[in-house]
């Protein structure tokens, strides 16, 4: 379970808002957690108050004839995170699809390759696979004991750390992309191995003859079992400074309608143009000033 980490600073400015964005922030953490970030950001509360209907500030966009859902995709698509952005979601990888991750930029630094490709994200969301699947796939054909063994070493290879996505080449984008386009197909909410296996045969890298399967033998293979039930990890996740500043700048008492206000005056650029496409503007605030209110009961 991820908590929220209320430093001194934070609780200061809790006790003295509505009750209600002392819980909207706590589910916001969770929110935040489900797409593995690292701290909670403003665009991470914009999308999760959006989710709760009887919030002022949902009440508010829903005034402005705006589309909450699409609004939160948009937002969760500017905040940080680990997860594949399509034009109508925002899907995150599973506790192990990060794992898998991980151990693809963890074989591409052993070996000193320059990226790290399909090759290596095939090879280790196989290795990440139950027994079972791998079983399954293995009798559908698989055959893919060393799929990266052609690759040269390079003078600037893969570093084993930093930010886990920023040395995947761009086949082993779209892999991953193809792989959130399986999970969505499928109606899951995360990206897992098995869908990465899917999508890396997807993308035509060449990967079909090395590793004995095409796409359609493992979907068949896999069909039904292709979910990660794996928990994340218990987490504490601190506010962002810049979100910090946005509750401090709020009035006595104030709740999630005065953060909705602030956003569209003081928010990043890619926010307040967000804001604007879907005509929540200044003007339309100030009209819909004390007309919605947050909800007392904070359980």
């Amino acid at each position: 379970m991820t908590q929220l980490s209320l430093r001194p600073a934070l609780a200061s400015e809790l006790d003295r808002l509505h009750p209600f964005l002392r819980t909207a922030l706590q589910r916001a953490a969770a929110f935040a957690a489900r797409f593995h970030a690292d701290e909670l950001t403003t665009e991470h509360l914009f999308a999760s108050l959006l989710e709760d209907e009887e919030s002022a500030l949902t009440q508010t966009v829903l005034h402005a004839f705006a589309d909450p859902e699409t609004i939160a995709v948009e937002a969760v698509a500017l905040a940080p995170g680990i997860m594949v952005v399509s034009s109508d979601r925002c899907i995150p990888f599973s506790a192990r699809g990060v794992d898998v991750l991980e151990a693809a930029r963890t074989r591409a630094a052993e070996r000193r390759h320059a990226d790290i490709t399909p090759a290596h994200l095939l090879q280790v969301s196989f290795e990440a696979l139950e027994e079972e699947l791998a079983g399954a796939l293995r009798e559908a054909g698989w055959s893919g004991a060393a799929l990266d063994e052609d690759l040269s070493p390079s003078e600037e290879p893969v570093p084993a750390e930093g930010p886990v996505l920023r040395r995947f080449d761009q086949d082993a984008r779209r892999a991953m992309s193809a792989a959130g386009r399986v999970a969505d197909r499928l109606e899951r909410g995360e990206i897992s191995p098995a869908h990465l296996v899917v999508g890396c045969l997807e993308v035509g890298t060449g990967l079909e003859p090395t590793s004995g399967l095409t796409a359609t033998r493992a979907r068949l293979a896999l069909s039904g079992r292709d979910e990660d039930r794996t928990p994340l990890p218990e987490r504490s996740l601190e506010v962002e400074d810049e979100l910090l500043e946005h509750l401090a700048g709020l009035p006595e008492g104030g709740g999630s309608a005065d953060l909705l206000a602030r956003w569209v005056q003081h928010g990043t650029d890619e926010l307040r143009a967000l804001l604007a496409r879907q005509k929540i503007t200044p003007a339309l605030l100030e009209h819909a000033t004390g007309a919605f209110e947050d909800p007392a009961d904070t359980g």
